[in-house]
């Protein structure tokens, strides 16, 4: 009977351990369901790294139309985004980043939209030397593949504005001044320049102040006829920049060596077929003029102002100086002969326009002198 006992708890203890291993297949199976449904289904998975594998490639290119600008110009970029077997591409947008001198990464600026042919374009005015980068992010919908980014770097110049006088007299001190933008810091040193030949050589420098402006006093050793400019040196942000070519004469204020002791003088030019006034030796205006023919020539000679004729009217013009007969200096009837050279027209006497002579005509009084050189 024990024995009966024992065999029938064997037997129970074996139904046992045999109805327990299905319920643990189950719950190998529910966690295999929890799993699945807490991941991406294995067929999307597999068809989105189908369609990854398929997407179409695409490729960018950027370049600017100008590598280097002086600031407050605009830069001009240009690119194209090429997507492999679509001649004819749909509405794409390609992402316009800058990244500036000192910037430790690029940010957004704008957007660029893609025609037909796949070409854009994008506007920007930098203020200091900047990477621009144009990036595509792909379209899923249309099977296109993302671009890598491409960039392209663009430098900015300085904008210096230089001021200097068009005439200056030798040994006599002259003012130039400017500005530099974007601003610098104070001390900054601007170096002055004049060409001399093919080369520019200088001849000054000039400390920017607090508001990136700058002033010097010049004093001119030579006659001459010069070109001058000003050069703010490269820094961290920005690129050396240079201003404008600025005319400048340097002229002798007593070419003639006229004495100061005479308070007003006249001198007629032939060889210049001018009329200079001077005061004190020193030349306060000068006048282009008409001058004698061959046949009836403007004398040489030191003469003196005997008479003044206001408003003679006609060929003589608006006033007559007279310093030797008939013989004086006065307005004209025909002003276009004062824009040939030379300008040997009139039967002696020195013709300037009406205005010059306007202005002289009070200025001299009977009995100033008149030197007619050569």
């Amino acid at each position: 009977m024990k024995r009966y006992a024992v065999l029938l708890l064997i037997v129970v203890a074996l139904v046992a351990l045999l109805g327990a291993a299905p319920p643990v297949a189950a719950a190998d199976e529910g966690h295999a369901a929890v799993q699945q449904s807490a991941g991406v289904p294995a067929a999307a998975a597999d068809s989105s790294s189908a369609a990854a594998r398929d997407a179409v490639p695409t490729v960018l290119s950027l370049t600017a139309q100008q590598p280097a600008v002086t600031f407050g110009e605009t830069v001009a970029l240009q690119g194209v985004l090429s997507v492999q077997g679509a001649p004819l591409l749909p509405s794409l947008t390609v992402i316009i980043s800058a990244q500036a001198a000192g910037e430790a990464g690029f940010t957004p600026i704008g957007t660029a939209s893609v025609s037909g042919d796949g070409s854009f374009s994008f506007s920007h005015t930098p203020q200091h030397s900047t990477t621009y980068r144009a990036d595509f992010a792909g379209d899923a919908g249309l099977g296109m593949a993302p671009a890598n980014p491409v960039d392209c770097a663009v430098q900015v110049r300085s904008a210096v504005k230089l001021v200097a006088p068009a005439t200056v007299w030798l040994r006599e001190q002259a003012t130039l001044s400017g500005t530099v933008a974007p601003a610098r810091m104070a001390g900054t040193l601007v170096t002055l320049q004049y060409r001399s030949g093919p080369t520019w050589e200088t001849f000054t420098t000039a400390t920017l102040n607090d508001q990136s402006a700058f002033s010097v006093a010049w004093t001119p050793t030579a006659a001459a006829t010069l070109k001058l400019r000003a050069l703010a040196p490269a820094d961290a942000a920005n690129a050396a920049g240079s201003s404008a070519e600025r005319p400048l004469l340097a002229r002798d204020p007593n070419p003639h060596h006229v004495p100061a002791s005479l308070p007003k003088c006249i001198v007629i030019d032939h060889s210049e077929f001018r009329v200079y006034y001077y005061e004190h030796g020193h030349i306060v205006r000068d006048f282009p003029c008409v001058l004698g023919k061959r046949s009836t020539p403007t004398p040489y000679g030191h003469f003196r102002v005997y008479q003044k004729v206001p408003h003679p009217g006609g060929p003589n013009g608006a006033d007559y100086l007279k310093y030797d007969g008939i013989i004086g200096i006065h307005g004209t009837d025909a002003p276009q002969l004062l824009r040939d050279f030379p300008r040997a027209f009139s039967h002696g006497c020195a013709r300037l326009y009406n205005s010059d002579i306007l202005w002289l005509y009070p200025r001299i009084p009977v009995g100033t002198p008149v030197w007619c050189v050569r």
